[in-house]
């Protein structure tokens, strides 16, 4: 009899932000979930159409890497991945992280080549610029996610001191869509 192959995991877990409401107060509040990355068996090619663009706008996705183009695009063509999809993905500037089991808190990791596009998202006015660039090329635009390649584990210990280096202070991924969704390419350059 055949085992079942179980896909690699990545050495670290990426942070869904998710959104909670409380039942009697209405408060909102973020909490990330943390997600084990499995590394997919063969890339993904997505066609970035005009549909998921005007669904993205009608849900405020600009600035939001969970209600962007790209997450609208995985989750129309969710029959393309050899996983299952949930419905929630955090489409970052390189990476894009796909939910594939909310249980057991599993996400699958690609990478891809069209940081344009988020770029152009997150602009004011980007929405009605990427419709005029989908209609300028005839149709919609593909877009290939490569499986995440797969990370080993290294010693961050500095050889003269002994201690671990300070990570420097740019925002990254989530963080970073949204302040420049909130106050535009100047935030990818602040510390705050």
């Amino acid at each position: 009899m055949a085992k079942i192959k179980r896909p690699k995991k990545m050495a670290y877990k990426h942070n869904f932000p998710i959104r909670r409401v409380h039942p009697i107060t209405g408060a909102i509040s973020m909490e990330n979930q943390p997600h084990k990355v499995l590394i997919p068996g063969e890339p993904v090619t997505l066609l970035l159409t005009a549909d998921a663009v005007i669904r993205s706008k009608k849900l405020h996705g600009r600035g939001n890497s969970q209600t962007c183009s790209g997450s609208m695009c995985v989750y129309a063509q969710r029959n393309c991945f050899e996983h299952p999809v949930t419905g929630v993905s955090d489409f970052l500037y390189s990476r894009a992280f796909i939910q594939s089991d909310h249980k057991k808190l599993e996400c699958y990791g690609y990478s891809h080549d069209a940081d344009w596009f988020p770029k152009l998202n997150d602009k004011k006015g980007g929405h009605d610029a990427l419709l005029a660039r989908i209609k300028e090329n005839g149709g919609p635009i593909p877009i290939v996610l490569r499986p995440i390649e797969e990370t080993k584990p290294h010693d961050r210990i500095g050889r003269i001191t002994g201690k671990m280096p300070r990570r420097s202070a740019k925002k990254r991924g989530t963080h970073l869509r949204a302040a420049v969704g909130t106050y535009g390419f100047d935030a990818m350059y602040s510390k705050e």
